[in-house]
């Protein structure tokens, strides 16, 4: 079996390979350092964009150390090398001033930073794609190893990359929420996935401050320097580009999938926190605060916060939270509210119940030692409490007691090599549970796959195990499936 054959063959999933395909990429110092042990000269292939990786150069020497596959892309034309402003930097075919460092090209200037019109964008000189020798290297290394080895397209950039590298980020959402044409002309050359992701992103901007402004278009400012800040309709802003962009019914799925995220949970901006920041600042509420705090947000980032809390706190907040009840949706707001101001978040939604299933969310997704010191702060203070708890929790053996059809439903919705992971501490009765609802094909490939599967952190198969297990809520919670609460709960 060659690396060609070797390749196909686990990426098609039509038999066992004799071994595990490999690829990898090597920094220019090793790529020296190797070449000369091996004597093995290192032809490099200066990529159109390049960011220090070398996935298309030293192809000789990488298939000679155990490559499987040899990466080609396009490269510089015949004739033509990078303007050198000074040691160490370059300017890109795009126009980027940009520095080596230290594992990947730095853009230093953005040569389309003070554009503001869509002609501004049309008139810049991009690079042609089909000049010539742009692809030579590429042609080359693909007839001489074709035959041998998997050939693999390296795309450097796509476009929404290349968007905010020509205009810097915070300028290219700034214009994205400013124009509706600048934004349509802009969607009209993105997948549905990106305009989704883009399109959730600027629905969140309620209102760009003067300092925003400055950085991202210094005429602007001058509109609008006697402004304290400028309020933004982003609802029907976002509505009107994605429907100039897309045909009706693909612009109302997308539209459909904005407004689903944004009313999944409340304060869902605590998503785009970072969690020492966020849990810093809750750190030094009243536990009672805390625990109002921790009821109403994403339950993965109360557990990430949770965790994080001192030790003597964590039992008292779980209490808290387990007894705090149905909240009013004008207090949720104010808390919202509270935090907003405090993180510069954005605007969430209200009306979520505390009580003992927002605790049990939570708890379903610390690590095991917080689990064990809340669950014994709660067994002594309410053991009735804790049996509740017990009862109400949901772990991944549990799903030895659902129903086959369920299973089935589940497994559909798992990736692979996380099913393969979570099954590394399960029971039998667990993995013959799996097997039972996995085709022969595809249960004997699993087998295959858990006895190669190597040492594993007991933190990576515990999150695995929830993974698996939020993926059955959440098709629970869609009506797609029921669960038991338990072992002892399966229906029948």
């Amino acid at each position: 079996m060659n690396s060609r054959e070797r390749v196909l063959t686990t990426f098609k999933r039509t038999g066992l390979p004799d071994r595990v395909p490999v690829q990898f990429d090597l920094c220019r110092s090793l790529l020296d350092a190797f070449g000369e042990k091996y004597d093995i000269p290192v032809h490099y292939s200066t990529s159109y964009f390049e960011d220090l990786t070398y996935r298309i150069s030293a192809n000789e020497l990488r298939t000679a150390m155990g490559s499987d596959c040899v990466i080609v892309g396009g490269g510089l034309p015949s004739g033509y090398s990078h303007p050198i402003p000074q040691e160490g930097q370059i300017i890109n075919e795009f126009g980027l001033r940009m520095e080596e460092g230290p594992l990947y090209m730095q853009t230093l200037e953005a040569p389309l930073r003070n554009a503001s019109s869509v002609q501004d964008v049309r008139s810049h000189p991009f690079p042609d794609p089909y000049a010539e020798g742009r692809f030579e290297d590429a042609r080359m290394d693909t007839e001489k190893y074709k035959e041998d080895y998997a050939i693999i397209g390296d795309v450097e950039w796509g476009l929404f990359e290349m968007s905010w590298s020509l205009v810097g980020m915070e300028k290219f959402m700034f214009d994205m929420s400013m124009g509706e044409d600048y934004a349509t002309h802009a969607f009209e050359n993105m997948n549905e996935r990106e305009i989704s992701n883009v399109a959730f992103e600027m629905s969140l901007i309620n209102s760009i401050t003067p300092e925003m402004l400055k950085q991202a278009s210094l005429d602007f400012v001058g509109k609008f320097e006697g402004e304290s800040r400028m309020m933004i309709e982003s609802d029907s802003f976002i509505k009107n580009v994605v429907k100039k962009t897309l045909k009706s019914q693909d612009a109302d799925a997308v539209l459909d999938d904005i407004e689903k995220k944004k009313q999944e949970q409340p304060f869902i901006w605590s998503k785009n926190i970072n969690i020492g920041i966020l849990a810093g600042y809750v750190e030094g509420e009243h536990p009672q605060t805390i625990a109002m705090i921790l009821a109403h947000m994403p339950s993965e980032i109360s557990s990430e916060i949770l965790m994080s809390l001192p030790d003597d706190q964590k039992g008292d907040i779980s209490m808290r939270i387990a007894g705090l009840g149905q909240i009013s949706e004008d207090v949720v707001r104010d808390i919202d509210e509270a935090l907003k101001h405090e993180l510069s978040g954005a605007v969430g939604l209200g009306g979520k119940a505390g009580g003992l299933q927002v605790l049990v969310d939570i708890i379903n997704g610390v690590d095991k030692t917080t689990e064990d010191m809340v669950m014994e702060f709660v067994e002594e203070d309410n053991p009735e409490m804790a049996n509740d708890i017990r009862n109400l929790m949901f772990v991944f053996e549990d799903l030895t007691g659902i129903d086959d059809n369920a299973m089935r439903e589940i497994l559909k919705n798992v990736e692979s090599r996380q099913l393969t992971c979570a099954l590394k501490t399960a029971t039998d009765e667990m993995k013959e549970k799996i097997y039972s609802n996995l085709s022969k094909r595809a249960g004997e490939m699993l087998k295959d796959d858990l006895d190669v599967m190597g040492p594993v952190r007991l933190v990576e198969v515990e999150e695995a195990q929830q993974a698996v297990v939020r993926v059955a809520k959440d098709l629970e919670d869609d009506g797609a499936i029921t669960l038991g609460k338990g072992k002892d709960d399966v229906l029948v």
